[in-house]
């Protein structure tokens, strides 16, 4: 019995090792910057830094078909009041007929804090958890340890690589993007059009915290029309976030599903 145990250990130690050099083979993470948070507008950021193997990806908030975003437990940290992870606007990809949305080679994940106030430091250890794939999909789960002063300089950020990234994240309701013809097609679909754009440029990810959900865009009388659905039926009142691009203005509008009457125009 105790031969049994020592081989199980042993196997499983194998086992973790080799997960490991594999992770590390396709993907790393860092956290940037290194030793301290940057400040803007009542709230510090850090960037989670993800850098992929030529091939691989990681995935954006809604995944698509496969694959999971980036999680972050902070331990119930007293001093972090609230946390948010910002998703840059993603790409779409296609791999043997299933569609994801997500990103390859590099990413930073900007992340949003709201801390206890007269603090000069942050000490925290934090577990992340996110998903590569590429002919394979591989979990890591990794940990990090946040030793970070609180630089107050909103000059800093604009310094900083994370900026880069925090510039692609949606901005909300910046009425740049106008949708309209709101019309529920059936329990688990909705539509709407947009206005003046031309939909070859226009890039449209559809995220809800209770449901799967896809789009497919497509012309109708001279009109750009956007399908979102879910494979199960819309919650009432769900919201839905919509992130448009046409390459150079980034926009998350918000919807809920109550807006959409069957048949009838707003």
């Amino acid at each position: 019995m105790f031969v049994f145990f020592l081989i199980f250990f042993l196997l499983s130690t194998f086992l973790e090792v080799m997960a490991e050099e594999i992770s590390d083979r396709h993907s790393s993470l860092e956290i940037v910057p290194k030793d301290s948070l940057l400040f803007d507008k009542d709230y510090y950021y850090f960037g989670v830094k993800i850098t992929l193997e030529e091939g691989w990806k990681t995935y954006w908030k809604n995944p698509g078909e496969a694959g999971a975003p980036l999680s972050i437990d902070f331990n119930d940290n007293p001093d972090i009041l609230e946390n948010e992870i910002l998703f840059p606007f993603p790409k779409k990809f296609m791999d043997y007929n299933i569609e994801t949305i997500g990103y390859e080679k590099e990413i930073i994940f900007p992340i949003k804090l709201k801390l206890n106030e007269n603090k000069k430091k942050l000490v925290s250890k934090i577990n992340l958890q996110y998903l590569v794939c590429k002919d394979i999909c591989i979990p890591i789960s990794t940990e990090r340890n946040l030793n970070h002063s609180l630089n107050k300089s909103s000059e800093s950020i604009k310094k900083s690589i994370l900026y880069n990234y925090l510039e692609k994240v949606p901005s909300k309701n910046t009425n740049y993007f106008l949708i309209k013809n709101l019309k529920k097609i059936s329990d688990n679909k909705i539509s709407f059009s947009i206005d003046n754009f031309n939909l070859n440029k226009i890039n449209i990810f559809a995220f809800s915290e209770l449901s799967s959900l896809s789009t497919k865009t497509y012309k109708k009388k001279n009109l750009n029309i956007v399908e979102v659905i879910t494979e199960e039926n819309f919650n009432e009142d769900e919201i839905i976030s919509l992130a448009i691009s046409n390459g150079k203005k980034i926009e998350e509008i918000q919807i809920k599903t109550s807006d959409f009457k069957f048949g009838e125009d707003r």
